[in-house]
């Protein structure tokens, strides 16, 4: 995992964890809070997640969700919070169409490993050190 200087607030990621099984949750829980510079905040509904005021730069959500559904969610994030990326965390087969989102950055499937979560928090992190803006 890259890190940086603690002082540059690309260093620090907020996670937004939408699953309606309560073990999925804890597991994401208990990886995420080991990462440094990795902030958590679980939710059990899509709706939760939306009405929410936390701001998340990475969202993790299951696609088969009573309610809001993965692509539902990806749809409002797209319009109240664009900057928000996704990585949907389902044994759902998803056609091609459900990933060509723009802030759509994978998939992983279930049962994921702490290694799938690894390779999606450096895939985002380097998208984001990529997308900074220059400073000169």
């Amino acid at each position: 995992m890259i890190l940086r200087d603690k002082e540059d607030p690309l260093d620090t990621i907020n996670v937004g964890v939408v699953d309606d099984s309560e073990v999925v949750r804890y597991m994401f829980k208990v990886i995420l809070k080991r990462i440094p510079n990795v902030n958590c905040r679980l939710y059990s509904s899509g709706e939760e997640l939306i009405i929410s005021t936390e701001k998340h730069d990475l969202v993790f959500t299951d696609y088969n969700l009573d309610g809001m559904n993965g692509e539902e969610i990806v749809k409002n994030l797209m319009k109240f919070s664009p900057s928000t990326k996704v990585c949907y965390s389902t044994s759902a087969q998803l056609e091609p169409e459900k990933m060509e989102y723009y802030n759509v950055i994978g998939k992983l499937g279930k049962p994921m490993t702490i290694e799938d979560i690894f390779i999606v928090l450096e895939k985002f992190k380097n998208n984001r050190y990529a997308e900074r803006p220059s400073t000169t």
